[in-house]
């Protein structure tokens, strides 16, 4: 038996009813949405009990622990609308022995996971664990999905202990791409061909939590910190502020010089009170950051745009000025060239050439790996 609240009316409404199913009942209820345009009126869930939605009026135990398939990292590093396949997501859970039940979401438009359109689902795992217990669970599950190339964003909703979810739910138009994957008491909604599946074992919750920290512990120990490499010449300097800091520091020296801690493939906030790395550097050599720090705003960032985050309060001029000498050296070269003569006009003073502005400049979401003009400062 699992012990959730559910509410079966409007998302406004805010009063809760206890539901005790088994697993396999909460998945036979869930295996046929609603048919309504509006999710709104779908009717939600909480991943415990308690009478009332709120972080202070539900219990600190839940016995359901909840993934949303609502992005994912794409191969540039960037975060993408739509999750990745959740076939993909299925089978990995079906080869760890996880029981699961996936169900497709309101906003879901794919019929696989190859057709025009978006992956939008949610994952329900039969666990118990609390409210302390929650950060290091997810931090385990999306280790694993990582190590197998599943790229989901672990988005915050995740981690919200009083996350409202909806019940499964569809509009009539798009109700035959409703979906489920499952695995109940090691019986598989798609078995792996060749791999004989086992009734999955409970959680041992405390070890994995132990075993998280501990791992962490000691790599912490293990590696040492790395001093930044030393920054290029000046003769070798791009006149672009960006491309001259990123051709200076990788994103792990500014990580490391503002007290992040590396652990194994991750880095740990360091004010992060779960204590449970968040950060990671993609294939792009960008971070990307689920963690509690300034780097999490959904997208992935070079060197500079970490240090203008980490160091510089997110002022993209102070952080453009960060080398001096550079910023001297554009400046010299700003007022010694002048904007050429229009012969056509007599008496014209010379004047001097305008300011280049790059992407960066004009909003903080631009991608800086595409700037090619020279910036002026």
């Amino acid at each position: 038996m699992i012990k959730i609240s559910r509410n079966t009316g409007n998302i406004k409404l805010t009063g809760l009813d206890l539901w005790q199913p088994t697993f396999q009942q909460l998945c036979r209820a869930f295996s046929t949405p609603k048919i309504d345009p509006d999710k709104l009126n779908a009717g939600y869930f909480l991943r415990c009990a308690g009478t009332k939605r709120g972080n202070e009026t539900v219990a600190d135990t839940a016995d359901l622990l909840i993934l949303d398939g609502d992005s994912r990292i794409g191969i540039d590093g960037t975060v993408t609308n739509g999750a990745v396949n959740p076939m993909e997501l299925h089978l990995l859970l079906n080869w760890l022995n996880i029981d699961h039940f996936m169900y497709t979401s309101h906003s879901h438009t794919k019929a696989h996971g190859f057709d025009d359109g978006v992956n939008k689902y949610r994952v329900l795992i039969p666990v118990t664990y609390t409210r302390q217990q929650l950060p290091a669970l997810l931090g385990w599950l999306f280790d694993r999905m990582t190590d197998n190339g599943i790229e989901l964003v672990n988005v915050k909703e995740n981690a919200s202990w009083a996350q409202a979810w909806f019940m499964p739910c569809m509009p009539m138009e798009r109700a035959h791409l409703f979906k489920t994957w499952w695995r109940v008491g090691g019986k598989s909604s798609n078995p792996i061909e060749g791999f004989e599946l086992e009734p999955a074992p409970p959680f041992d919750v405390a070890k994995i939590c132990a075993d998280y920290q501990n791992k962490q512990s000691l790599v912490n120990e293990s590696i040492p910190m790395i001093a930044p490499v030393a920054r290029v010449p000046m003769a070798n300097l791009s006149a672009n502020p960006i491309e001259a800091f990123n051709a200076s520091f990788r994103v792990h020296d500014v990580l490391i010089r503002n007290g992040y801690k590396q652990q194994g493939k991750r880095y740990l906030h360091p004010n992060s009170a779960s204590k449970i790395a968040g950060v990671r550097i993609l294939d792009t050599g960008r971070a990307y950051s689920d963690s509690s720090d300034s780097l999490n705003d959904g997208k992935s960032h070079d060197a500079f745009d970490c240090y203008r985050l980490l160091e510089c309060g997110g002022d993209m001029k102070a952080a453009l000025n960060w080398n001096r000498e550079l910023t001297k050296q554009n400046q010299r070269a700003f007022y010694e060239v002048p904007e050429p003569k229009n012969p056509h006009l007599e008496n014209q003073n010379v004047g001097l050439r305008k300011l280049v502005e790059s992407p960066s400049v004009k909003g903080s979401n631009a991608d800086n790996s595409q700037i090619s003009t020279a910036t002026t400062v």
